[in-house]
């Protein structure tokens, strides 16, 4: 008692501490015994992940996130978001993906944890190789791997490099995909990992069949499966199974072909890879269909595009509406045909919507990149003048001490004006920072929120469809429904690539590009508006070399003018695209049987939301931004374009790309 007397404390006080001690420990312990069941279902997300359970991995993420939000733990927080970004990567979502990953990567930079924000960027590079942004791909994965070799982390920087390997492999860069796979199998033998190397090998086979090598592609396919089966290993099992199918069917073998693409399946059914499904029965389809058995292949590749749609892989929707397309209209189904052509074509621009988001990501990234650059001048200058102003002020103040009041007076007016000037160019320089954040955000507006809406509108026409037979009118609606959101998408992406060709002033990247298979692409995807007002897109093609100049910029050129050649030309009328070629140059010449041009139209064509005296000739919206991209585009990699054109007769767009 002497020892409470003399600290002030009477009994019910020390009563009081005893019991926030006893419940400060409970809580404390609580706390952990909370932690570790959130890392349990985090754990169990990632396996269901893993199992392509992606309804039930997403329940467990979200019950995850709420979980630590309550527990105000924020790193178990971002490790569940983590999973998140996982979860949309394998449903297609890669947009999403990047965003998510983005956000984890900042948070567990700031908190050092390497080996977690090196999986981010690695998972990041995965993200845009699905998208087609392959140098964002590359920069994210050789960062990630450099994170590992400083960490000494072998397993994780032999996994880097066969995703490097792969995407080299997409851009076909056969033997650099090899060389990556030589130093991932080093360090993988070096741990005994034969899980990885096993993995390597049925890589390596694919990149053989890509160059063409078939019989050493079909004995790795060999070596793997032999490999997978050791290892019991069923998903790697399904994948080779796949792969040697396919080219067992290039040999045409298609019996053997058809056993192997069943085995593949078989195991992909134990996985439970929705994906690779939709993967499987897609391939089965394609064997079916060269044995000329169409019931199977239709109920194959309805199989595929069932589960493709459910996954959200526009690639292999594209993949098996187009071939049920073709099925049909061999036996005769024109309007099934039609009607899985229009779902095939959705799935192509659901395709370029992703690649347009990869590119304005991609500029995105360099535009920051290049502010930074601009500051960091800025900074230098105002350095070197800072310095420079120091030095005159010290000769002002020598000559100060034998010059008069009026040099003193001089100078002061030279001192306030130059404060003056300083202060305006830093307003200035405040409201252009404003006005620039002002665009970016109006620009993440039209790419995020503009889309969720128009591709709900996109969804709900869909279900329509799939829901059950729709009678005579409803069916219009519908397609009036499908024709507004790609009209809608459409704004979109020319409003975003006005934007980009406005601001982007980088270098070209040019390869070499197939102009007839580029026209070929285009005159597929405007066919079906073709069809629907009855005019015939005829093409005549007489040169089948490569240019050297960028593939995606030809395509949106050509595209808007058969577009537009489409949308004013009358009912029942010729749109013509012809391409030939003279000693140094290739010319592509669109012709429409329209309305044509007036000379006022002539000269104001090709400028920003200009609306000329013609109008579509079946209702159609006309933005004002088609022309003006096709200009922006065609002086960005060097190619002349001209019109020739008279009211009512029709309007003539030429194409002029030289051969060097």
């Amino acid at each position: 008692m002497y020892l409470f007397v003399n600290m002030n404390l009477r009994l019910e006080n020390f009563i009081v501490c005893l019991v926030c001690l006893s419940l400060f420990l409970s809580t404390n312990i609580l706390s952990q015994g909370d932690s570790q069941s959130i890392k349990t279902i985090i754990k169990n997300a990632n396996e269901e992940l893993g199992k392509y359970n992606l309804k039930s991995a997403g329940k467990l993420i979200h019950q995850a996130k709420q979980a630590s939000k309550k527990l105000h733990d924020q790193e178990l927080y971002y490790d569940a978001f983590y999973i998140e970004a996982m979860l949309a990567q394998n449903e297609g979502n890669y947009l999403q993906s990047i965003n998510i990953l983005n956000e984890c990567y900042q948070y567990f930079e700031k908190n050092n944890a390497k080996k977690k924000y090196a999986d981010c960027l690695g998972a990041i590079g995965i993200s845009y190789s699905k998208m087609g942004s392959y140098a964002l791909s590359f920069e994210n994965l050789y960062k990630s791997l450099s994170i590992y070799q400083s960490m000494n982390d072998s397993v994780s920087a032999a996994r880097s490099m066969s995703n490097i390997a792969i995407v080299y492999w997409t851009q076909n860069k056969l033997q650099k995909a090899l060389d990556y796979l030589e130093k991932s199998n080093s360090i993988r033998v070096k741990l005994k990992d034969k899980k990885g190397l096993a993995l390597n090998l049925g890589n390596a086979a694919i990149i053989y069949s890509s160059m063409k090598k078939n019989e050493e592609a079909i004995g790795k396919f060999y070596e793997t499966i032999q490999e997978c089966e050791d290892l019991n290993d069923r998903e790697c099992l399904a994948i080779s199974y796949s792969n040697l199918g396919m080219l067992i069917e290039e040999k045409g073998l298609l019996d053997s072909a058809l056993q192997l693409q069943l085995q593949g399946l078989e195991y992909r059914k134990v996985v439970g890879d929705l994906n690779g499904l939709a993967v499987s029965h897609n391939n089965i389809a394609s064997v079916y269909y060269h044995k000329k058995d169409f019931k199977n292949a239709i109920q194959n590749a309805t199989k595929g595009l069932e589960l493709a749609e459910k996954t959200h892989s526009f690639e292999d929707v594209s993949e098996a509406a187009k071939m049920l397309s073709e099925i049909f209209e061999k036996t005769g189904n024109l309007k099934s045909a039609l009607s899985y052509f229009k779902i095939y074509a959705n799935a192509q621009d659901s395709l370029n919507s992703q690649i347009s988001e990869a590119k304005f990501l991609q500029a995105q990234t360099n535009y920051e990149n290049r502010q930074k650059q601009d500051a960091a001048e800025l900074s230098k200058r105002q350095t070197e003048k800072d310095a420079i102003s120091n030095k005159a002020q010290r000769n002002i103040l020598l000559i100060l001490l034998i010059t008069s009041l009026f040099v003193i007076f001089i100078f002061y007016r030279f001192y306030k004006d130059n404060i003056e000037t300083n202060l305006i160019l830093k307003n200035k320089n405040l409201e252009l920072d404003a006005l620039n954040k002002e665009r970016d955000a109006l620009t993440k507006i039209v790419a995020h929120d503009l889309k969720v809406p128009i591709g709900q509108v996109k969804g709900l026409a869909n279900l329509l469809q799939i829901s059950g037979p729709l009678n005579h009118d409803q069916m219009q609606i519908v397609d009036k429904l499908n024709g507004t959101v790609i009209n809608g998408y459409k704004l979109i992406e020319n409003l975003l690539d006005v934007s980009l060709l406005e601001i982007n002033d980088g270098p070209i990247d040019k390869q070499p590009c197939d102009l007839s298979k580029i026209i070929d692409t285009c005159v597929k995807m405007h066919n079906p508006s073709a069809v629907v007002k009855g005019i015939t897109l005829e093409t005549n093609v007489t040169f089948f070399d490569k240019i050297n100049s960028n593939e995606k910029s030809i395509t949106s050129i050509i595209e808007n003018i058969i577009s537009n050649a489409i949308k004013f030309s009358y009912s029942n009328s010729l749109v013509k695209i012809d391409c030939y070629d003279e000693p140094d140059y290739v010319y592509v010449e669109i012709k429409d049987s329209g309305q044509g041009f007036s000379e006022t139209d002539k000269l104001e064509v090709f400028n920003k939301y200009q609306k000329l005296s013609a109008t579509p000739t079946g209702g159609e919206s006309s933005t004002g931004l088609g022309l003006y991209l096709v200009k922006l585009l065609a002086d960005n990699i060097g190619v002349e374009i001209t019109l020739k054109s008279k009211v009512n007769l029709g309007a003539t767009f030429k194409l002029k790309f030289s051969k060097r």
